[in-house]
């Protein structure tokens, strides 16, 4: 009877030992991505996501994009893709990567055409912006100095005569609420802030930038 215990308790050791308790991943911890070719929500080691961009894409489903490339679009280098969300050409070995790179890892460099335009930020803050007169055009580097934006959005001569202080911010496409932090908890109206100094600033294809004015009173 000793016997067939000390047996059982020979077959089960190992099997403890290979996968301690501590060792299971809490899935709080775990931050998953969701693939815009499969939709499958992935861990994030197993995606990456396009520099220039939001698009998330599996490990798999960039393999098979490349392929499908290099198949049906002869007008597309060989090895490149054109990227799901922007639509951009891109190298998929170089300008997808790890979503912690992103803001870390470059873009490469690229002329966009984005929309402008202008809001008011209500006195006290309590409502959302509420835009002004008619959205616009802009090309600009995706990679741009702070300042020559402010430059080209808010000339020398037009600041002079501003009676208000104002900000560019990168804001969704209605100007009304964050064009990055699209699913935050809380209410945001725009936490990339753009400064009027030599700071670099990157760009992406889909930003919207407001003239944000502060603090007017909206009749």
């Amino acid at each position: 009877m000793s016997s067939s215990t000390d047996e059982a308790a020979k077959d089960t050791t190992p099997l403890l030992a290979a996968v301690p308790v501590s060792a299971a991943p809490s899935s709080a911890a775990v931050s998953v991505e969701c693939c815009v070719i499969c939709m499958e929500e992935l861990p994030a080691d197993q995606v990456r996501q396009h520099n220039s961009c939001k698009c998330v894409m599996c490990n798999p489903c960039v393999e098979r994009t490349i392929e499908h490339h290099e198949a049906i679009d002869r007008e597309i280098p060989k090895g490149m893709i054109k990227c799901p969300g922007c639509r951009e050409t891109a190298d998929p070995m170089t300008e997808f990567v790890p979503p912690d790179q992103i803001g870390k890892s470059k873009p490469k460099r690229r002329l966009l055409s984005l929309p402008t335009l202008m809001r008011a930020e209500l006195e006290g803050g309590v409502s959302a912006p509420v835009p002004l007169g008619h959205p616009a055009q802009v090309k600009v580097y995706n990679q741009v100095v702070g300042r020559e934006l402010h430059s080209l959005l808010v000339p020398a001569d037009v600041r002079e005569a501003l009676i208000a202080p104002y900000e560019l911010v990168v804001c969704d496409s209605q100007g009304k609420g964050c064009g990055r932090c699209l699913f935050s908890s809380e209410p945001c109206r725009g936490c990339l802030k753009i400064k009027d100094d030599e700071a670099e600033v990157l760009l992406q294809s889909n930003d919207t930038i407001a003239v944000s004015f502060m603090y007017v009173v909206y009749p």
